[in-house]
């Protein structure tokens, strides 16, 4: 039982590694959404791994470690922390440029 488990789990490390929102080809609102939804996925296969221990705990048998599920769980935080950071720096520039009053590129040459 564990090893479709563990299958259904390196399925969802390949397709999170082929077409995640980790991909530098990936652009910021997109990888959002994408990180949603493979946060969604994780907490959905961290549940059936939850369920897992249970039993393999209820049978006395040994407990499977899942370490694709350990690796995608830290490589989504991770990325987590560094998308918020850069939605946190582009709401700050955005309301930073929104604040300044228009200028003509003749006033900005003769500034600098």
């Amino acid at each position: 039982m564990s090893d479709i488990a563990d299958d259904n789990m390196c399925v969802c490390v390949c397709v999170y590694r082929s077409s995640g929102p980790g991909l530098p080809t990936i652009e910021l609102p997109r990888g959002l959404e994408l990180l949603h939804d493979y946060q969604e996925e994780l907490e959905s296969a961290l549940k059936q791994r939850e369920q897992l221990v249970l039993a393999e705990k209820l049978f006395d048998m040994d407990i499977t470690s899942y370490p694709n599920l350990a690796q995608l769980e830290g490589e989504i935080k991770k990325l987590q922390q560094v998308r918020v950071c850069v939605c946190v720096c582009m709401c700050a520039r955005a309301r930073v440029w929104g604040s300044q009053p228009q200028r003509s590129l003749g006033q900005l040459a003769y500034q600098q």
